[in-house]
Formats: structure tokens, C-alpha cells, sequence
């Protein structure tokens, strides 16, 4: 009986502190010339996310994820294009570039553009590609995940200080879509949000979300709880 409480008590422990501050944006619009989706201007795609979760005070762990059968490529080797790119209203270090493949990444490297991103405005930071990158729909693209740390170079570096730019495009990426088209695509909708700390420049938010290892454990701790009740009512009985 005290096991089963301890394991009670540890997935209402493991649920209580699980959740983590979280912003979800998608890639929702397309500027690909003749459209890598549903066609130049649509702002109804999903062409993968975005995640922003807090891991600290002053650092913020970026993820990209294209939907396959999109892939980042670096169209026309980067003239106003980015396989990522976005804007913080913080000056930042990017570090930690991780491509799914390698670590540290060889495909990608960071850096600050302050300029313009073809058909979306200018962006201040981008994840651009190293020589190694090949160029456009003929190279078959680089894969589909980004992920890398931002930190900030002094105080607080929150969700809500990843910022839209003048054109109201809060993140852009370089694909090539199920069009077989290329260009940038980008995301110009508030975030879904997720957890319970941390800034977010979102709404929709979910609020604590546990997850499902916590909960299995809490229902395997109440279930046993409920079992060995029932047998105590039947041999009173």
C-alpha cells in the first residue's frame, strides 16, 4: 500500500512540474513564386512549425520542422533568401545548431542579416547555409529540422521577444514545397501557446500540458489504489 501512494505521488509530482512554456507557429504562407503549396499569397498552408520553449531565463530553444515532403534548400546560394530566418527585439548569440544529421551542424551556420528576405521584408537573424549547402530544387534540399539555442547577450530573453517584422512575418524558410517549386514561406499568425511560465506573444493558449508518461503513472497509481479498495469492500462483506 505505501509503494502504490509513492507512485501516486510521483506522477501527481511528475504532472505538477511537467509543463514548459511553448510557442507553436506555423508556416502558414506561401511566397514562392508559382507556389511551393497552394499558391503565392495563400496564407492557408501548413508547411511545418516552429517551436519556442523557454529553458531558461535568458535562453530559448528554437525548432524547425518542415512537413515532409517539403525540404530546406538555399535557393539561387542565398541571394535574398534564407534556409531561417526571424527577428528578436534582443540582441542575441545563436549557438548548439543541430540539422538532425550532425551536431554541431555542417550544413548550418548562424548570422545576422538586417536585410531583406525575397517577397517578406527584413529579418535581423538568420540560420544560413554553409558552403557544403546545395543550391535550390536541384540539390534535393537539406532536410527538414532545425533546432539550435538562443541566448540573450544581456538580461532576459523571453518567448514574446521573438518578434514580427514591418510586414507582420514573425519567421521565414527557404523550401522546396510539394509543388516542386522554391522561395520562402513563412508564418504571419500569433502562436499557439503551451505551459505555464514564461512570455508569449500568442493566444490560444492550452495551459499546463503533462506529459503522457506522468499521466500513466498517475493512472496506474489510481488504479491499483481502486483495486485494492474494492477488495477490502468485498471482504468486509
Amino acid at each position: 500500500m505505501r509503494q502504490l501512494l509513492l507512485i501516486l505521488a510521483l506522477g501527481l509530482a511528475l504532472v505538477g512540474g511537467s509543463s514548459r512554456a511553448d510557442s507553436i507557429y506555423t508556416l502558414n504562407y506561401d511566397s514562392c513564386t508559382g507556389g511551393c503549396g497552394n499558391g503565392q499569397g495563400t496564407s492557408n498552408n501548413s508547411f511545418g512549425y516552429i517551436d519556442l520553449a523557454q529553458v531558461g531565463t535568458n535562453q530559448v530553444q528554437v525548432t524547425l520542422q518542415i512537413t515532409d515532403p517539403s525540404y530546406i534548400v538555399n535557393t539561387g546560394n542565398g541571394t535574398n533568401h534564407a534556409p531561417f530566418a526571424f527577428n528578436t527585439d534582443k540582441s542575441i548569440t545563436i549557438s548548439n545548431i543541430s540539422d538532425g544529421v550532425s551536431n554541431p551542424s555542417t550544413y548550418f551556420t548562424a548570422g545576422a542579416i538586417n536585410a531583406g528576405v525575397s517577397g517578406l521584408g527584413t529579418f535581423n537573424y538568420e540560420i544560413a547555409c554553409t558552403s557544403s549547402c546545395s543550391p535550390g530544387a536541384s540539390g534535393g534540399g537539406e532536410g527538414t529540422y532545425l533546432s539550435f539555442l538562443v541566448t540573450a547577450q544581456s538580461g532576459a530573453l523571453n518567448l514574446n521577444d521573438f518578434i514580427a517584422n514591418a510586414n507582420g512575418f514573425y519567421f521565414a524558410s527557404d523550401i522546396i514545397g510539394p509543388s516542386g517549386k522554391t522561395g520562402e514561406v513563412a508564418s504571419n499568425q500569433s502562436p499557439t501557446t503551451t505551459g505555464g511560465t514564461g512570455g508569449s506573444g500568442g493566444s490560444g493558449g492550452s495551459g499546463n500540458v503533462p506529459e503522457p508518461a506522468s499521466l500513466t503513472i498517475m493512472g496506474a497509481g489510481l488504479a491499483a489504489l481502486g483495486a485494492i479498495r474494492r477488495r477490502r469492500v468485498k471482504r468486509r462483506s
